[in-house]
């Protein structure tokens, strides 16, 4: 997990976004914000190994976030969140944990915080 060094409070909204080429590796998987990329063996190995996902119901090595001690969001290659907890932003790959030592590279991801609406 990698922390921003942003803290944010419940009811903000940010939008995510990252560059649709850029790549990070798990292993020697060529893999995208959203998880899909090269690599034959892994929807095998993967199949055997996504109940164990730090979010199980979401896409294997697709970028997540997580405010505070609340549930971690998709962010993948772009998403707009409106945070329901306060506190850090932290980021992280969804990997099985104990299996990160393998994964190598960094995704450009802008956060933009978005204007609350008028009532």
């Amino acid at each position: 997990m990698v922390d921003t060094g942003l803290v944010f409070r419940g009811g903000e909204t940010l939008r995510f976004s990252t560059p649709s080429a850029a790549i990070w590796k798990d292993w020697v998987a060529k893999l995208r914000a959203d998880g899909s990329g090269s690599g034959k063996i892994y929807p095998l190995w993967m199949s055997l190994w996504s109940c164990r996902l730090v979010v199980p119901q979401s896409p294997a090595f697709a970028l997540h976030g997580r405010v505070g001690c609340g549930s971690a969001f998709l962010i993948g290659l772009g998403a707009v969140v409106t945070l329901r907890d306060a506190g850090p932003l932290v980021l992280f790959t969804n990997d099985v944990p104990g299996f990160y030592w393998n994964n190598s590279g960094a995704i450009p991801v802008t956060i933009t915080k978005m204007r609350a609406k008028k009532k």
